[in-house]
């Protein structure tokens, strides 16, 4: 009785919102909402860190297959711990970008802001440099026989439009259901990948922005927005 009442009390928020067809509010509830036909998804959470969100997509899009790419070999433990007891999830201790390639990551503290593009960031803060393995999402999928991704995520700390240029491919088929990349609209903040280059590299393919998630602005409740999660779909 108490787990039936647990898991009610989890889902609660999202039959609220279903209910009231709020859309724009949670990434996770719109995910769900929109693929709710569909039985068993293709997720790739590139720029896991220790499976936040990994953990997120198992819980609200159970079934689903979950490829978790985190290359910081001591974040990739931790993410391997985290996600022990869920059997769909693939951890992957290796980086996408846009060719095959081993990249210097500037790894600090705070692994979550680690990256292989702005030392300048790094160089405020105690760092380590660490030796990555990248690959291509094309040249993964080719090998593993994945036709189609209907979630990509994309986290990666200004490294997002190499994740997406190495699936040029699948770009080109509308072969990616859903596009989710954290992006800025300042365009000084180079740690961050910029909204604007974003849509435009997006929309060369066709697809276009569904929404704006998890905003961060500059002061508080207005301001610029310091780093959202962007959201985007073919649009045929």
């Amino acid at each position: 009785m108490e787990k039936k009442i647990r898991k009610i009390l989890q889902h609660l928020p999202f039959l609220i919102l279903d209910q009231r067809k709020t859309r724009g509010y949670s990434l996770m509830h719109d995910l769900r909402f929109w693929n709710k036909h569909k039985s068993s998804m293709v997720i790739f959470d590139v720029g896991a860190n220790v499976g936040e969100i990994t953990n997120d997509f198992c819980r609200y899009l159970p079934g689903s297959r979950i490829y978790a790419a985190e290359p910081i070999s001591e974040t990739y433990e931790k993410l391997v711990d985290n996600c022990k007891k869920l059997k769909n999830v693939i951890p992957l201790n290796f980086g996408f970008g846009n060719k095959e390639d081993e990249l210097d990551m500037y790894v600090i503290e705070d692994s979550k802001y680690s990256s292989v593009l702005d030392s300048s960031f790094a160089a405020k803060h105690n760092h380590k440099i660490e030796k990555v393995k990248v690959t291509t999402l094309d040249s993964f999928c080719s090998l593993n026989g994945i036709q189609e991704i209907d979630i990509l995520k994309t986290d990666t700390e200004g490294f997002d439009l190499e994740v997406l240029s190495g699936g040029k491919n699948l770009l080109d088929k509308k072969s990616i259901r859903f596009i989710v990349s954290e992006a800025t609209t300042l365009r000084h903040k180079t740690n961050n990948t910029s909204f604007f280059s974003l849509a435009e590299f997006l929309g060369g393919y066709g697809y276009v922005l569904t929404g704006f998630y998890d905003l961060v602005r500059t002061e508080g409740s207005h301001g610029p927005i310091r780093v959202t999660n962007a959201l985007f779909e073919p649009y045929l």
